[in-house]
């Protein structure tokens, strides 16, 4: 993966198959990678990945700007879409937790604004 990337791919969001198209626009290793979706299900959508390195290991730090479409109509549902992407993320968190637990080589944790 490198700047300019496009990475091409499906993915399933409670049963509903979408396509997804993003660009890797910052990289920066080991320390961030931004993601823009350039065509999904998203109006817009920016995903900034941060690692720090700790005495404990590694944290990695998410933070996500995104606005729905179908404006004004989409955001009467901004709040089961804002609970699904705290869904997703949490399940990263601990997904990486336990591929990387506390005490090893590395030791995640995931905070983001969403």
């Amino acid at each position: 993966m490198s700047e300019g990337t496009v990475i091409n791919y499906r993915v399933r969001l409670r049963g509903w198959p979408m396509h997804w198209q993003s660009l890797i626009r910052d990289w920066r290793p080991p320390f961030e990678f931004s993601d823009e979706q350039l065509r999904g299900p998203y109006r817009f959508w920016l995903h900034r990945h941060i690692y720090e390195e700790t005495a404990g290991g590694t944290v990695v730090r998410d933070h996500v700007r995104y606005a729905l479409p179908f404006a004004p109509f989409g955001e009467l549902v901004h709040p089961l879409v804002r609970a699904e992407l705290r869904r997703i993320f949490a399940f990263r968190k601990s997904a990486m937790q336990r591929l990387f637990p506390a005490g090893g080589p590395t030791s995640p944790s995931s905070s983001g604004n969403l």
